[in-house]
């Protein structure tokens, strides 16, 4: 029988002054990873387009709930002042399955877009883009 992940075993760190830190009150995560591609289908070749594989991006978001003082971790001030310095982060998604068995992916990224909103009747949210540059390293 498969072991899973339960997505509460799934987290986003971003090295920050020394160690990896995570966000306070995080409630989503997630990294997707693309290929670009070209044609290569030539004339007379068939009524199917046939593609090769080019180049790989990746990006990555994280959500949750707004949170101004948790201390070791970082919240939606600390990652903005990131944002508008234009500073380079070292981010890890961990994946942990049930048994142990991890999985990471690990890569150098910027922030592209912040926002948070506060609803009057509710508690205040944020959401966090970035975008990969370079590598995307896999360890297990």
């Amino acid at each position: 029988m498969a072991t899973i992940i339960n997505g509460k075993d799934v987290s986003f760190h971003i090295y920050d002054n020394g160690s990896w830190k995570l966000y306070a009150c995080a409630r989503s995560c997630s990294i997707s990873v693309t290929t670009s591609t070209i044609e290569v289908s030539t004339t007379g070749s068939g009524d199917w387009v046939s593609v090769k594989p080019q180049k790989h991006a990746w990006s990555a978001s994280i959500d949750g709930v707004v949170n101004l003082d948790e201390s070791g971790m970082l919240n939606i001030a600390s990652l903005r002042a990131l944002q508008i310095a234009k500073t380079e982060l070292l981010i890890r998604y961990e994946r942990v399955d049930e048994v142990g068995n991890g999985y990471t992916d690990q890569g150098y990224a910027y922030i592209t877009n912040s926002s948070d909103s506060g609803p009057f009747d509710n508690v205040a949210t944020f959401s966090i883009e970035l975008q990969g540059t370079g590598e995307l390293t896999q360890h297990t």
